[in-house]
């Protein structure tokens, strides 16, 4: 009978250098103050005309929340909720019809830019923005969105996980949003 036994060995230099990194995820927190009352709001997930709507809200009179995780690759975000521009990486916010919203003439787009520079995203895992969820006309806030505070780390947010409506992935179309039951945090 014999006992093997295997040593542990260092990986060598060269070869951890060609090892894939890991990639890290992180939550980014959208919080809209005073959404326009009966209107629809999701993320979009995925690129272009193929997103589809994600977290679907009925909006709340006081404020909405929506938590998108990313994944950091070489300290670029990426992911199905990040798109990107000439100016940097944004999340998109639907508002109304773009959320799935049926019978309404309400159709707005948000851009959510990133937070860049060297602190982002450094040891933080959850950073947050909030903005007014009304425009200048009184619709939903649309286009580039001006923050009311600019992107911050967060130590700790209470996790409240959605629950995915019928056993979907999560991404609600116009009969799942009907039976969603997302509640704001």
């Amino acid at each position: 009978m014999y006992i093997c036994r295997r040593a542990a060995l260092a990986t060598p230099p060269w070869i951890e250098s060609a090892m894939p990194e890991t990639p890290e995820s992180i939550s980014l927190l959208i919080i809209v103050h005073r959404p326009v009352p009966g209107v629809w709001g999701a993320l979009q997930e995925g690129h272009g005309s193929a997103g589809r709507p994600f977290a679907l809200q009925k909006s709340p009179p006081e404020r909405a929340v929506w938590e998108a995780q990313v994944t950091l690759r070489q300290g670029r975000p990426a992911g199905p909720f990040i798109q990107k521009d000439s100016k940097g990486s944004f999340i998109y916010l639907l508002w109304g019809a773009s959320s799935g919203q049926p019978g309404t003439a309400i159709q707005r787009r948000a851009k959510v830019y990133l937070p860049g520079g060297p602190d982002f995203p450094g040891s933080h895992k959850i950073w947050v923005i909030e903005f007014e969820g009304r425009g200048k006309d009184g619709g939903p806030a649309c286009a580039t969105i001006k923050p009311t505070s600019p992107w911050r780390p967060q130590e700790e947010w209470p996790r409240r996980r959605h629950p995915k409506p019928n056993g979907t992935d999560g991404a609600l179309g116009p009969e799942a949003a009907r039976t969603s039951s997302c509640d704001p945090v």
